[in-house]
């Protein structure tokens, strides 16, 4: 009866160790298959689309190394389920889009009958075109696209559908065995901005405040790593006899349009821009006048710089509270640039101030001080002597 129980508890086993042969052989792999562009990384190129290929059931992600604007583009959507309610049970977008104001990346899924749609992202001053196409099968689609700056090995697997540069067949366009893998993500080229190095920019604005035009304060930009641009306020108020005004634009990078922002009460004078490459930041250098015959005080947080359509607003300044009549001081302010949206030191810049007393209406103070500025030349007009050649009667 021994020997009979341990024959029967030796089959048990061997019937167990072939069942679990049997199970290990038909559970299929999780991971993908050798060779499979599913994770990419490509270097950042806005001379050339890229192709990335999608399938409904990845969650391909585009990722840039910092903020990217609003993409343009026909047949995405960001809620399909309110689309199709607004449709009549009809969804027209072929692409499921998600992004979020401030993020570096954004997420694409094919929906239901997608063909190929492309997608323009602005990112650092540039557009950079993104073609999305679906494709049969799912490890042929691309789930993760880093895009780094420099250079990242060959961009052969985001070539377009069906064929890449050698004539190979889409299985084999989205290899990325060429395309060379980061363990992490590229430093950003900016560094943080920090309350040390804003007091710092700002010291280094007052310096270039005080270096004349020319060579000097070309060799003090490029020491600094800065971009400075002259207001036409600046170069036009210098006379002719001053060494430094031939040579202003030597070394900077251009004139700034206009200058002088007439507030009615007061004057902006825009002198001169600074942009720290690393801090992504614009300084700006300006006079401050008044234009009354009483005291004016200023809020001394409410700076703005505005080119075109884009308003900044100060993250720093050292300005006047209050100018006594007449009386002209330098300000200095310090705006954040949107990495999305660049700009130059060299644009065409409006600076604003709000006044805190007096409260009066600008528009008064500029046509009050125009009928003053008249009533003086007409009266200089009729003191002005008589034209010579002709009698106190006004004959020949």
């Amino acid at each position: 009866m021994k020997r009979l129980g341990g024959w029967w508890l030796m089959g048990i086993l061997v019937l167990s160790a072939g069942a679990g042969r049997s199970a290990a052989q038909e559970t299929p792999a999780l991971a993908a298959p050798a060779g499979s562009g599913v994770i990419q990384v490509v270097a950042l190129d806005a001379t050339k689309p890229l192709f990335v290929p999608t399938h409904p059931r990845v969650t391909t992600t585009i990722r840039f190394p910092a903020e990217i604007g609003v993409s343009d583009g026909q047949g995405f959507t960001e809620d399909p389920a309110k689309e199709i309610t607004a449709g009549n049970g009809r969804l027209t977008s072929e692409y499921h889009i998600q992004w979020t104001q401030g993020d570096a990346y954004l997420t694409v899924v094919p929906l239901a009958g997608a063909g190929t749609r492309n997608l323009n992202v602005p990112y650092q001053g540039n557009t950079y075109v993104l073609y999305f196409y679906p494709v049969e099968k799912q490890f042929q689609a691309v789930a993760l696209l880093n895009l780094i700056e420099g250079e990242a090995g060959s961009n052969r697997g985001m070539k377009g559908p069906g064929t890449d540069s050698s004539g190979a067949s889409e299985a084999t366009a989205v290899n990325s065995s060429t395309v060379k893998r980061l363990a992490t993500l590229p430093a950003s080229p900016y560094v943080p901005i920090t309350p040390a190095r804003l007091l710092g920019f700002m010291d280094r604005l007052k310096l270039i405040h005080a270096t004349p035009p020319g060579p000097e304060l070309a060799g003090l930009a490029q020491a600094m790593d800065v971009e400075v641009a002259l207001s036409h306020a600046e170069l036009d108020a210098r006379p002719p006899t001053d060494p430094h005004a031939a040579s202003g634009l030597v070394g900077v990078a251009g004139a700034i349009p206009g200058g002088v922002t007439d507030n009615g009460l007061f004057q902006c004078v825009l002198l001169r821009a600074v942009r720290d490459n690393k801090l992504n930041c614009i300084g700006f250098i300006l006079l401050l006048r008044n234009l009354t015959d009483q005291a004016i005080a200023f809020d001394v947080a409410s700076f703005a710089a505005r080119s075109g359509a884009v308003n900044l607003g100060q993250i720093l300044s050292d300005a006047p509270a209050i100018l006594a009549p007449q009386e002209e001081k330098e300000a200095y302010f310090i705006v954040r640039l949107d990495r999305s949206n660049p700009m130059r030191a060299g644009n065409a810049w409006k600076i604003t101030v709000d006044l805190l007393s007096p409260r009066l209406n600008p528009g008064a103070a500029i046509a009050r001080r125009y009928a003053q500025e008249k009533a003086q030349a007409d009266a200089k007009s009729v003191a002005a002597p008589p034209s010579v050649g002709r009698t106190k009667e006004g004959k020949p």
